[in-house]
């Protein structure tokens, strides 16, 4: 999920407000990293608890690119 939102980013870039230029839903989400949907949902949550993201609705807010970095680079390792 965290490769995903970098690349989403890098990609598609960020609106006015920071946000990812693109919204997605979760299910979406699921259907991109191959997941349940619920466990999109925990994980963004999670995201949101240790502040790597802000979420509003389907807009997210990278607030933290070196944490995500290092999650995204421990997954694919």
């Amino acid at each position: 999920m965290a490769s995903i939102l970098l690349h989403l980013k890098k990609q598609i870039g960020l609106n006015s407000e920071g946000y990812i230029a693109v919204q997605l839903s979760r299910s979406d989400y699921a259907n991109i990293v191959g997941a349940a949907t619920e466990s999109v949902i925990r994980v963004l949550a999670q995201f949101k608890k240790t502040g790597l993201i802000n979420i509003q609705g389907r807009n997210i807010k990278i607030k933290n690119i070196a944490g995500l970095q290092a999650i995204s680079s421990s997954v694919i390792q």
